[in-house]
């Protein structure tokens, strides 16, 4: 019977096993009565390989770090702005011309809880999948469902107050690409459900 290769299919176990034949390849040239030269050429690549592999897990976590910290401070600026702007429109002398100026006046609602349906937009970068979507002001969140891998059905992800929503989970098999989709719907005040399922949203994430 044919043995399983005996590379690890994860790629932290990867790195754990390349310590492991570094730690001990002396001793296996030794009992072969080969020169520790034997292997340079290749623990060179080795040390190459893991040298990226430590770069590449910490700009991948420094980048989920500035993203969660952006979109901590993009919400505590909006709940400080809106309830200024607010103030600024019960002023004397206000006028809509006057907000107009700075952008607080929004159009006349035309919002529908019947047919409201999330436009939504999803990229990779910085090492997670950032979604993109609108929120109407007559709608309290919005719920995000996906479906990933080898996975046939949507599954509740997260509800979110405020765009962007940061999917930063790792690939269900992380030695591989993964495709991911996601299905957005606006809820009310009570978290019912309301309106129409968004288009389905794409993406791959290496």
């Amino acid at each position: 019977m044919a043995k399983q290769d005996y590379f690890p299919k994860k790629i932290d176990a990867k790195d754990t096993w390349f310590a492991t034949w570094l730690a001990n390849i002396a001793a296996v040239l030794a009992a072969l009565l080969l020169p520790l030269t034997h292997a340079d050429a290749v623990k060179l690549k080795i040390n190459d390989c893991r040298t990226k592999f430590t770069d590449w897990k910490n700009t991948k976590a420094l980048a989920l770090s500035k993203s969660s910290i952006f979109k901590a401070a993009l919400k505590d600026t909006l709940l400080s702005l809106r309830p200024y702007n607010q103030n600024l429109k019960t002023t004397t002398g206000y006028s809509e011309a006057l907000g107009n100026t700075i952008g607080i006046e929004g159009a006349e609602s035309t919002f529908d809880p019947t047919t409201a349906k999330p436009e939504a937009e999803a990229i990779y970068e910085g090492g997670q999948v950032t979604i993109e979507f609108t929120k109407p002001q007559e709608v309290k969140q919005v719920s995000i469902k996906s479906k990933r891998g080898a996975e046939t059905v949507f599954t509740d992800l997260a509800t979110d107050t405020n765009s962007p929503y940061n999917d930063n989970r790792d690939n269900l098999d992380i030695t591989k690409p993964e495709n991911r989709e996601y299905i957005l719907q606006y809820m009310n005040k009570d978290n019912q459900l309301i309106g129409q399922v968004s288009d389905t949203i794409k993406v791959t994430v290496p």
